[in-house]
């Protein structure tokens, strides 16, 4: 089976050096506060790919509109197969603990897991086993990109 992105994925220009960014889950305790998202949007070097579905994700969607050069909005676009090649030529991954956290260590992808909730390494994924960096304080944007720059150099040495 070929996976194929969303139609707005080939129009869209210099899509090259990406990141995922998945913050919301299940569970609104869980996600990632919008403030953290904008902080990410305005300073990484990196396109971002925005993934989620249902409400709160479309709440931070709508939040978002328009906003950020370096954003592409797929949330509620994709399906699962779409997700997997979106994650899948992407550089790194920053997911809340959430199935896409879970589906990008799965298919072997750099992750910043961020935990704001559950702290219990139940659900944590062993970075001996995963290219994942689990960060359950601290979770500021700062820590997160330096972490996805952490996580990008290692996995570059893996390769």
């Amino acid at each position: 089976m070929v996976y194929l992105p969303p139609e707005e994925w080939f129009q869209t220009k210099d899509l090259q050096d990406y990141i995922v960014l998945s913050p919301t889950s299940s569970r609104i305790e869980k996600d990632m506060p919008v403030t953290t998202v904008r902080d990410i949007l305005k300073s990484t070097k990196y396109k971002v790919v925005l993934v989620g579905h249902g409400k709160t994700a479309t709440s931070i969607s709508k939040n978002l509109h328009n906003e950020y050069n370096n954003l592409l909005d797929l949330t509620n676009k994709t399906t699962i197969t779409q997700l997997a090649n979106v994650i899948k030529k992407s550089r790194a991954v920053i997911a809340v603990d959430t199935g896409t956290m879970h589906f990008a260590c799965a298919i072997n992808k750099p992750v910043v897991s961020v935990f704001y909730e559950c702290k219990e390494s139940g659900f944590m994924h062993d970075s001996s086993m995963y290219k994942v960096k689990n960060i359950t304080e601290n979770q500021t944007a700062h820590n997160i990109l330096n972490s996805v720059e952490e996580i990008i150099k290692e996995s570059r040495k893996d390769a």
